[in-house]
């Protein structure tokens, strides 16, 4: 950088009041602290008539000196420019013993330069004998010093150009001089260290105003410590943040810290010690590392040791910042932890002033959020169960479903909570209701939801979770809830379950879904669970509307054993639900009333209800059955229509008996004939066989296609199948 210097002087200065308004007008002119210094140097030895003239300062995070400004021969700035010497050497030289009018003048043969100090130029002058002469061993300092009296730095002379020592006039004007100069540096550090606040106020006033667009915890967290980061010099600063819920303090962001070194950091009762150091006057903890580490805990010892590190009285040696931030309540909630000043300098009163005061906004950015996370948790949650409410529930759910293969809903309700709290009082019923969410929280997957629709009906969202799976946990929720739940009487809930699939493709469906199930649990007498079926459960809607109590009670329970069956034989899953479903057309049709068309899709929803008695070895054979075995396939049948019968079902229980005889004869189990077949039955066969020839079974490779099985059909209608029977079924195959 070129060093700017005085503009030329006409003349000489004619006294030693005409240089010190020099030098004076030097300092006045030049702003900035570096030029003024070699203006400075450059005025005094004008000014005093000598060739060199040096000055240095003193770096207190260092505890020595550098030479800043150098006036002289290419060999003086050579050896004296940027030269550095520790406090030690100086403190020799700046000794009473030296002193002569505030300057500090060493004679030739006065100090082993050699021996006891780094600090020295020795010029090459010719000896000479005259007294008063200046030799190459003299030398002459004038502390540079503040207006408390501080060390600033040094001004050195040498080399007058006269030859001779100086005199007490000349001593008087050069300490004068250097009074000026000590003046104008602490002006300038003044005026930078006011530059650096300005600038450091600034940023965190940015910082600031980017803290209440953060709408998170760690987005608070991220921009203060990139702010402290960025304005006041700290090479890694943390934001510790109190766990919710309880006292452990972990790291919410850092800047310039190596990942998981502060993942977890201490309790508030480990940091009791430290935070009692906490200084009224700023707000801080500034600690040296021998009085935190007498106060912190051991596992704190380890955490970080400082990089940026000085050696002078002011500096940062290891030292530990700590800044709390405290609620409105005084409750600790956070922890700001800079390390490694950039200027490895204990930070000024005025720093810690300014941390404390940007740390108070950071306190308030995060009780703001804190209350914002409250108020939409609250939005969001029942205050009393603290599961989810109905709000944003149906999107919760629309998102399980675009992000799982599958999702199963459960709609649960108390059974006749109302005489818990007729009879028990609100406040059991709160807690009743409480025990029961408890319960559901057991119950869900990890990746599962729950919430609380209202009154006592709760749902859960069981992502990737079939109806097999969904109604096994249904089944454990209700058991643990009659376990749990201690009221005089015992508690038990009805569940409607419902799983997605065709036609229950969105969380609006798949909770009308669920909730017609649940209806259906509670027609039936409650303490039960009812998987959702579009067949099964609208026949047995229909039957509840229709039949008596006791009627639509047993036909419920063999729905429902319809239903386990198909759950138990995984190879005939929805068997009987499409055997219904092409029954129920065919006998369209064939022109059958509307109630005798429903009646005829019950029956096939039924026909294989007898399976239950036949083992899963058979069920599950993959090969041919050996005639024992075929002959327990051949009863179910006549099981299945014992359990109908028993049910008040006699006209579906003959049918369902009936459905395996053939036209010509040879069926079982009565091998009859013809129309001494009920139709409703010849409807059963014909609908059974298509359905077992067009899907996958054990004991065959690969299913027969729609063409191939109609063709079966052909060939067998007036054998074994009624004739007008396959044609009508072919006509409702070929309507779509």
């Amino acid at each position: 950088m070129d060093v700017p210097t005085l503009p030329a002087s006409p003349a000489p200065a004619t006294s030693s009041l005409d240089g010190l308004l020099a030098v004076t007008a030097a300092l006045r002119t030049r702003p900035d602290l570096e030029p003024t210094l070699e203006a400075v140097a450059d005025s005094i030895a004008h000014t005093l008539g000598v060739a060199t003239v040096a000055i240095t300062l003193y770096r207190p995070a260092f505890n020595d000196f550098e030479t800043v400004a150098v006036h002289g021969a290419g060999a003086a700035r050579r050896m004296l420019l940027g030269m550095r010497s520790p406090a030690e050497d100086w403190s020799l030289l700046i000794d009473e013993r030296f002193e002569r009018r505030g300057a500090y003048f060493i004679p030739d043969g006065a100090f082993d330069w050699d021996a006891d100090a780094r600090v020295s130029y020795v010029p090459v002058l010719a000896p000479t004998a005259t007294p008063g002469a200046w030799t190459a061993e003299d030398a002459l300092f004038v502390p540079l010093r503040d207006s408390t009296g501080m060390v600033l730095g040094v001004m050195s002379v040498d080399e007058p150009r006269s030859g001779r020592r100086p005199s007490d006039q000349d001593l008087d004007v050069m300490v004068a001089v250097a009074a000026q100069a000590a003046l104008s540096i602490e002006a300038a550090q003044h005026a930078e260290a006011a530059r650096r606040h300005r600038a450091d106020v600034q940023e965190l006033l940015h910082v600031s105003s980017r803290l209440t667009s953060e709408r998170s915890r760690t987005g608070i967290a991220a921009a203060a410590c990139d702010g402290i980061q960025a304005a006041l010099g700290y090479e890694r600063v943390a934001l510790l943040l109190r766990q919710p819920g309880g006292d452990r303090f972990v790291s919410a962001a850092a800047a310039g810290w190596e990942p998981g070194s502060l993942d977890a950091v201490a309790t508030e009762a480990e940091l009791t010690g430290l935070l009692g150091a906490e200084a009224p006057e700023h707000g801080c903890v500034l600690l040296t590392r021998a009085d935190a580490h007498a106060l912190a805990p051991a596992n704190l010892h380890r955490v970080y040791s400082s990089r940026r590190n000085g050696r002078g009285p002011l500096a940062w040696k290891h030292h530990w910042l700590l800044v709390p931030l405290r609620d409105e309540d005084g409750r600790l909630i956070g922890l700001i932890w800079p390390e490694d000043p950039a200027d490895r300098l204990v930070p000024t009163l005025e720093r810690l002033r300014t941390l404390r005061a940007f740390a108070n906004q950071i306190a308030s950015a995060l009780e703001a959020t804190a209350a914002r996370e409250r108020l939409r948790y609250l939005s969001q949650h029942d205050p009393l169960t603290g599961l989810r409410n109905r709000r944003d529930f149906k999107r919760s759910i629309d998102e399980a479903i675009a992000n799982s293969e599958g999702v199963s809903l459960l709609v649960v309700d108390a059974d006749a909570f109302k005489r818990v709290n007729d009879e028990l009082g609100y406040e059991t019923g709160d807690a009743v209701l409480k025990g029961l969410a408890w319960v559901i929280g057991e119950t869900l997957p990890p990746d599962g939801f729950a919430a609380r629709l209202g009154g006592e009906e709760f749902a859960l969202v069981l992502p990737r979770t079939d109806a097999a799976g969904a109604r096994l946990a249904a089944e454990a929720l209700r058991r643990q809830v009659a376990e749990t739940i201690d009221i005089p009487w015992g508690l038990t809930v009805s569940v409607g379950l419902a799983e997605t699939e065709p036609g229950v493709e969105d969380a609006g469906a798949l909770l009308r879904a669920a909730t017609r199930a649940l209806f259906v649990a509670k027609k039936l007498g409650r303490d039960r669970v009812v998987v959702y079926d579009p067949l099964t459960l609208e026949s047995l809607l229909a039957s509840l509307d229709t039949e008596d109590a006791r009627g639509s009670e047993e036909l419920s329970a063999v729905l429902l054993l319809a239903e386990t069956l198909d759950l138990r034989d995984a190879g005939t899953a929805r068997h009987s639900q499409t055997v219904g479903r092409y029954a129920e057309r065919i006998a369209a049709e064939l022109g059958f009333p509307p109630d005798r068309v429903e009646r005829v899709k019950v029956a096939g929803l039924l026909h294989d209800i007898g399976k239950l008695a036949v083992s899963d070895a058979i069920l599950h054979k993959p090969g041919r059955l050996n005639a024992d075995e075929w002959c327990e396939v051949r009863r179910h049948a006549e099981v299945g229509a014992r359990i109908c019968s028993h049910a008040g079902l006699r006209d579906i229980a003959a049918w369902v008996l009936a459905h395996h005889e053939r036209w010509e004869g040879g069926g079982y189990p009565h091998a009859i004939v013809g129309t001494s077949i009920p139709v409703e039955a010849r409807i059963l066969s014909v609908a059974d066989a298509y359905e077992a020839m067009t899907a996958s079974r054990p004991y065959r490779i690969a299913p027969l296609s729609g063409a191939d099985a109609q063709a079966e059909l052909r060939r067998g209608a007036g054998t074994q199948f009624d004739a007008a029977v396959v044609t009508a079924f072919l006509a409702v195959l070929d309507s779509g």
